[in-house]
């Protein structure tokens, strides 16, 4: 009864996280006993802007050792002028004691806050890489000068 009780409000806490941070997005929580298991997925479609993305994190709390395991997978298609596809996977482990193990919706809401630290520090690191790769990595790859080493004449 009492993993049922845990279940119940860590689904309470996820489901929360989820609506506040997620526009479409949906969660279920699973209890096989000793362990929660965690799933939060949210898809973006917009084909008139030719691109879709999802996300999907898995996570496994162990509530007797306060250990979280999860999985970030992040996929984003752009197709207007050619196929361009991120594919990213994180895998991350946090170490988290419930606030009291007696009381168990401030446990919850302690496993969902410590998920939502781990999804925005890795969506933080998406959108630092994302800059650095378009600010300097792709500009890194143009050339300079031609291989003539000539500036070109364009008004000839």
């Amino acid at each position: 009864i009492e993993a049922l009780f845990r279940r119940s409000a860590v689904e309470t806490a996820i489901s929360e996280y989820v609506t506040d941070h997620y526009p479409k997005g949906a969660s279920a929580t699973y209890s096989t006993g000793e362990t929660l298991t965690i799933a939060i997925v949210d898809n973006k479609y917009s084909p008139s802007n030719l691109w879709n993305g999802r996300w999907r994190s898995t996570w496994v709390i162990s509530p007797e050792s306060g250990e979280i395991k999860g999985t970030i997978k992040v996929n984003v298609h752009y197709y207007e002028d050619g196929n361009v596809q991120l594919n990213s996977t994180k895998d991350i482990e946090i170490t988290s004691t419930p606030v009291n193990p007696e009381d168990l919706a401030a446990s919850a809401a302690a496993y969902a806050r410590s998920i939502c630290k781990a999804e925005n520090e890795f969506q933080n690191a998406l959108n630092e890489s994302h800059v650095e790769l378009s600010e300097h990595t792709f500009k890194g790859l143009r050339r300079a000068l031609p291989l003539t080493r000539q500036k070109i004449d364009w008004d000839k």
